[in-house]
């Protein structure tokens, strides 16, 4: 895991912070995790072609509910 450096301050419409917030809960990720996300897409430099296939097979999978919640999960 990458060590966090850089902190960036980013003002939205109030609309748009709200849709974010929407897209984060259904995805279980946090709205910062949604940006880096979208960022790295954006840049192209994210994950390896297997690695991208790996996670939307997850994602599809999720969608069909094979998934686990991660907030049911127990941690120790």
């Amino acid at each position: 895991m990458s060590v966090m450096t850089k902190r960036i301050l980013v003002s939205l419409p109030e609309r748009i912070y709200q849709e974010l917030k929407k897209l984060a809960k259904v995805e279980y990720k946090s709205v910062s995790g949604i940006i880096r996300e979208s960022v790295l897409d954006r840049l192209d430099s994210g994950f390896s072609k297997s690695e991208s296939d790996l996670i939307e097979k997850g994602r599809g999978e999720y969608r069909q509910g094979k998934g686990v919640n991660w907030r049911s999960v127990k941690r120790a």
